[in-house]
Formats: structure tokens, C-alpha cells, sequence
């Protein structure tokens, strides 16, 4: 069954890519006129490749995310390993030195908004309301202070972004 599946989802890729391709409101025109203005079957192969390029840049941005999120699901136990080690290792390495890591303490206001986002993301800061956001929270099942995110969320587009 999982084949039939597997197939089939490939076939409707095939599919819409194929519709894609011949439907004229979907912008190959453009690479056509492009090319006509380009001269003749160099600019047309240029354009198509503008476009094939452009398509895989989609593709990437896209699927990019989800590869790496399955490269941690897998690797996830010598991920787990790895970061502790690291952990400790800079423990010890404090213990030892004692010293206080001047770096931090010139810290510009730039790289301090760069660090709590990269950290922030890391740690999925957005992720915490992302299901009172997306309603998967219902409100029987919701404790006081998932009802006062969820009101607040709820009440304006400001708020929410706030």
C-alpha cells in the first residue's frame, strides 16, 4: 500500500509540474519573450535556465528546513552527546580559567538582538504559542494562563505580534 502511495504522489507531482509547463498563465511567456528579445536559441536556453534556477532556489528554500529537520530527528541521540560534551568541556574549561571572557562585555546592541534571535529560534521561543495561535489549544483544556495568551493573541493583529 505504501507504494501505491508513494507512487501516487509522485504522479500528481509529475502532474502539476506537466500542468505548470503548459498552462500559459503560469509565466513561461516570459521566458519566450525573453528569449525573443535575447536572440534567439541562446537567450532562450539563457531564460529557461533563469527560470530552472529560480525554481530550484523556491525548491530549496522550501525543503531546506525539513531536510534539516530530519537530519536532527535522526542524528538527534549524537547531537544530544555531542552538545553535552561540548557543555562540560566549557564547564571545566571556566573552571580551570578562571578568567572573565572579555568579549562579552563589549557587546554592541547589534549583536545583542542578532544573539537573542539566533538563540531565541534555537530554543523555539515562537514555538511555545505557536499552538494557541494556531487554535490546536482548546478552551476546555486550556489552564488560566493558556486563556489569558489565547485572549490576548486573539484580540488584534498588534497584540499578537507584540
Amino acid at each position: 500500500m505504501a507504494d501505491w502511495t508513494t507512487g501516487g504522489l509522485w504522479l500528481a507531482i509529475i502532474g502539476s509540474g506537466v500542468y505548470h509547463g503548459v498552462n500559459p498563465g503560469m509565466g513561461w511567456p516570459l521566458a519566450v519573450s525573453a528569449a525573443m528579445m535575447g536572440g534567439g536559441r541562446r537567450g532562450m536556453l539563457s531564460a529557461l535556465g533563469a527560470l530552472a534556477f529560480g525554481h530550484l532556489l523556491a525548491m530549496i528554500v522550501i525543503l531546506l528546513p525539513f531536510a534539516a529537520l530530519m537530519t536532527v530527528v535522526m542524528w538527534q541521540r549524537e547531537i544530544r552527546v555531542a552538545a553535552g560534551l561540548l557543555v562540560i568541556a566549557a564547564g571545566v574549561f571556566l573552571l580551570v580559567y578562571r578568567r572573565h571572557p572579555r568579549f562579552i562585555a563589549r557587546t554592541r546592541p547589534t549583536e545583542l538582538a542578532f544573539w537573542s534571535f539566533a538563540v531565541a529560534t534555537v530554543h523555539g521561543a515562537g514555538l511555545m504559542i505557536a499552538p494557541i495561535y494556531l487554535g490546536l489549544c482548546r478552551p476546555g483544556e486550556a489552564d488560566a494562563g493558556h486563556l489569558a495568551a489565547a485572549a490576548l493573541i486573539g484580540a488584534n493583529m498588534r497584540m499578537a505580534a507584540l
